[in-house]
């Protein structure tokens, strides 16, 4: 066999080992949906009146209104609003998204505060006296790790609303300690 024929099996052979390759890398393929939204909505989101960062003040309880299990004290609500919505649009229902920055294993906001109370977390309930929001991922009531789906505020053709929601101590286990309670949570309002 000469030179040149010895050189085009050989890259004949090395051909086909690179094309074998690149087909088994193909079983390897997948598929990524992306998914969002365009809207013609120009709605600005307030909490208790202000936007941005905002404290919400729970009051002080003592530990004896937290020491059984599941107990809850401190009710606090907060309202949040929206304003300069476009009327035109069909989409008239404003809902509120809700993500814990630390959610502990309940659904509630962990307790962050440096050296703080024990057995304690802050729970948010969908209104005042309402059903409590649960914000671990997977939820029932959680929409891609965000929250509250059912639960909005109805414009009716208005430019702007409110929904009241509220937050609360909650001791799962009971016997909370005393101590600085801090928890957070990311909001976001989308539209239906």
């Amino acid at each position: 066999m000469n030179t040149h024929l010895k050189k085009l099996l050989a890259l004949a052979i090395v051909g086909t080992s690179v094309v074998a390759s690149v087909a088994s890398a193909d079983s390897a393929l997948g598929t990524i949906t992306f998914q969002g939204m365009v809207t013609d909505q120009t709605c600005s989101a307030t909490i208790n009146g202000a936007s941005g960062n905002v404290s919400v003040a729970v009051p002080t309880v003592t530990t004896t209104a937290l020491t059984g299990a599941n107990s809850t004290a401190g009710s606090t609500q907060f309202a949040l609003g929206v304003t300069g919505c476009n009327t035109a649009s069909v989409q008239q229902t404003v809902l509120a998204r809700f993500q814990g920055v630390s959610v502990d294993a309940n659904g509630n906001l962990a307790n962050t505060a440096a050296g703080g109370a024990t057995n304690v977390a802050l729970q948010l309930l969908n209104s005042t006296g309402g059903t409590a929001i649960d914000l671990r991922a997977g939820a029932a009531d959680v929409y891609a790790g965000w929250n509250v789906a059912g639960t909005g505020i109805n414009l009716g053709g208005a430019a702007s609303g409110v929904h009241d929601y509220a937050v609360q101590y909650i001791s799962v286990p009971g016997g909370a300690t005393a101590g600085r309670v801090v928890g957070a949570t990311q909001y976001a309002i989308t539209y239906q």
